[in-house]
């Protein structure tokens, strides 16, 4: 039996030892906090039955849950490369769901699948430029899509056949690390790319809901602990952060961003 999560347990894998089940369990706990944020908004949204049948990202999410199983289920048998391809495909998902909410006019899904064909069916990843990410000031703004490239483009390597991912290769069974292998190095090293490309997941998820919608969520009873793994990240925070003007935070409004600040940690 493993760690007790903020939503579930986190079950030890049969056949790491505790240092490797140390990194499993902080896995697993970066896909239960991403997950239950993610369909806790969906199901938030829903009661606006409008407009949330017609929001791309949303009717993406099952494809985004499905590759969030995947990354889970492939660093159980420790096939790290095939995790970076999904981590990969997260990240597209979200950048062109959030730009085609942000462009599109009320059309349905299926509409909007024909609308934005050429995009989603290109590998290239300029529309982050044009993104408005209404919650971020520039300073934020100029961060996250840094990061966004960064990661994108390291992850990239890992779609395609390419030198740097067998140098890698190379290098890890020069250390007798194999495919396959359960390596609490290489699972922390998964895990850290891992937790970045969750938070710009969920990033370009809020900033594709309505308002109200992220504002509900940052008010919900399991954030109100802190105990939400993702308010480490400097780009949920500033989401949270523009939230501050509601009543319920002004008498602890020094406090909030103080701590808020301490707690960022990626």
């Amino acid at each position: 039996m493993g760690d007790k999560g903020l939503l579930g347990e986190l079950e030890d894998h049969p056949y790491g030892g505790a240092e490797f089940n140390k990194e499993w369990h902080y896995l697993q706990m970066l896909h239960q906090h991403l997950t239950a944020c993610l369909w806790w908004c969906a199901g938030n949204f829903s009661r606006d039955s409008e407009n949330s049948p017609n929001n791309f990202a949303v009717y993406l999410l099952d494809d985004i849950g499905e590759a969030c199983l995947a990354v889970e289920c492939l660093a159980s048998e420790g096939l790290h490369n095939a995790c970076r391809r999904e981590l990969r495909y997260l990240l597209e998902v979200g950048l062109k769901a959030c730009f085609v909410v942000e462009n599109n006019t009320n059309l349905t899904p299926m509409e909007q699948v024909t609308k934005f064909r050429r995009l989603l069916e290109s590998p290239r990843i300029n529309p982050i430029n044009t993104l408005e990410l209404h919650y971020f000031e520039e300073k934020i703004r100029i961060k996250f899509l840094s990061e966004f490239k960064r990661l994108y483009g390291e992850l990239s390597k890992y779609a395609h056949l390419s030198s740097d991912q067998i140098m890698n290769q190379r290098e890890l069974h020069q250390r007798e690390v194999w495919r396959g292998q359960l390596d609490a190095g290489q699972q922390a090293e998964l895990n850290s790319i891992a937790e970045r490309c969750y938070a710009l997941t969920l990033s370009f998820y809020l900033h594709s809901l309505p308002q109200w919608v992220a504002g509900d969520l940052m008010a919900a009873s399991f954030m109100s602990n802190g105990d939400w793994h993702y308010l480490k990240s400097k780009f949920i925070a500033a989401i949270d952060s523009t939230f501050d003007y509601k009543h319920e935070r002004q008498a602890e409004l020094r406090q909030l961003v103080n701590l808020r600040a301490e707690r960022i940690a990626f």
